[in-house]
């Protein structure tokens, strides 16, 4: 696996230039060590879907787990794209058998790796949802758009 750029050498450079590290062993009860890591949590690709309900409502499927409030900031990446309230977006969080790819779960990453994904599928569906309108000659009914009032320009269809 390919890691991406994360500063290392730079960081290894200001390191190598700093008074503490030229002048280390100049004091025999002192001394001055480096550590350094990486963690690969970020760099997962992710995937979600979001599904319109008839009632305007929205799902919103991912497979993580809901750590620490994740389900929430999700459905509000949700709710914005589609200028809709946060109670209209329901959250499924499902096994690996039903839902998209989310890689391992963890805290520090869920939020960076999931959110995009999250946000890609809301602003695919809701293109989605235009065209579909555009084509029936629909339109908002009002001046906030919101994906559960739309009204025809063209006749009624049986």
């Amino acid at each position: 696996m390919l890691w991406p750029r994360i500063g290392l050498k730079t960081v290894l450079e200001t390191i190598r230039d700093h008074p503490l590290y030229k002048n280390r062993g100049n004091d025999p009860n002192k001394g001055v060590g480096i550590a350094i890591g990486g963690w690969p949590g970020g760099i997962e690709p992710c995937a979600a879907n979001v599904k319109l309900n008839t009632d305007g409502s929205l799902v919103l499927q991912v497979g993580h787990s809901d750590i620490t409030g994740t389900n929430t900031t999700f459905a509000m990446l949700v709710a914005e794209e589609f200028g809709t309230d946060l109670s209209k977006i329901k959250v499924q969080n499902g096994d690996t058998d039903t839902s998209p790819y989310a890689g391992m779960a963890g805290g520090s990453k869920t939020t960076f790796t999931v959110g995009p994904a999250v946000m890609k599928a809301a602003e695919e569906a809701k293109q989605q949802v235009l065209a579909i309108a555009a084509a029936d000659q629909l339109r908002p009914t009002t001046s906030r758009w919101s994906m559960a009032r739309f009204a025809s320009r063209a006749p009624t269809r049986n």
